[in-house]
């Protein structure tokens, strides 16, 4: 495991390495979470042992100058599933740290302009990686896909759903398989009433389509829907195959 964020290793007189002291500045940025808090005060460590026993640190430094580090779970305690925590801490002045991005991940990277990737296990094939570019001061999301590695596809998490003008239907198309579906967002107003049309081609048995309302499931049928929304905000439509492979499929959305 990696020693402590800007730290060296020191030889000691029998000729062995021993980590550097972690920087007490560093742990409580980390423990600042108050899930990771609560696993390092349920544990018998002190702070920092229970950090560098849990997290693996890597330091990058940036071509501005500045210094980070990114502090990934690896003990069972702070980690779901295959999914651990990442955090990625700005170092400031003196002993001071700020947690600047910080997500449930599988794989992490910091490049030196500052920009991060970071990916999180969706299924035993599918993950999403979200792409973030650094502005000196905060991060902003520049690009989030879906990857299905043994598919050798990626596709955007989600596609803002767009009505030409004088229109209130739109028909898109895509592919889609078991797993590796298609999102389409849109916001409408409560009481507007919203018809689904679905064709999918190859797929046995057929594709589905699901309208969303935040974690509310309005319809999940096979083919077609048509109901009144309940509320004004944003929703989302998925579209999910039937089968491993990606098949097509043609999607029609009236609102009116």
């Amino acid at each position: 495991m990696a020693a402590a964020l800007f730290g060296f290793s020191a030889v000691t007189a029998a000729g062995a390495f021993a980590a550097a002291p972690l920087s007490g500045g560093l742990v409580a940025a980390i423990l600042n979470d108050a899930d990771i808090g609560d696993c390092a005060t349920r544990s018998k460590l002190s702070r920092a042992g229970f950090v560098a026993k849990a997290f693996d640190l890597k330091d990058v430094t940036l071509k501005s100058g500045e210094r980070m580090t990114v502090a990934t779970g690896i003990d069972a305690c702070v980690c779901a599933a295959q999914n651990c925590p990442t955090l990625v801490l700005l170092a400031e002045k003196g002993d001071a740290y700020r947690t600047v991005l910080s997500g449930w991940t599988i794989e992490s990277k910091v490049l030196p302009d500052g920009s991060a990737v970071l990916d999180s296990h969706d299924s035993a094939a599918v993950s999403d990686r979200t792409t973030y570019r650094w502005n000196g001061t905060t991060y902003a999301t520049v690009k989030a896909e879906r990857v299905d590695a043994p598919l050798g596809a990626v596709k955007p998490l989600s596609v803002p759903l767009v009505f030409a003008a004088g229109r209130s239907s739109a028909t898109v198309s895509g592919k889609a398989a078991l797993g590796f579906g298609d999102v389409y967002t849109f916001a409408a107003g409560g009481g507007q009433t919203i018809a689904l049309a679905l064709a999918s081609q190859g797929h046995e048995p057929p594709a589905t389509v699901t309208l969303l309302h935040g974690d509310t499931i309005l319809a999940d049928a096979g083919r077609s829907w048509s109901g009144k929304l309940p509320a004004t905000g944003q929703y989302r439509i998925l579209v999910e195959g039937a089968e491993d492979a990606l098949l097509p499929y043609t999607l029609t959305i009236a609102i009116h």
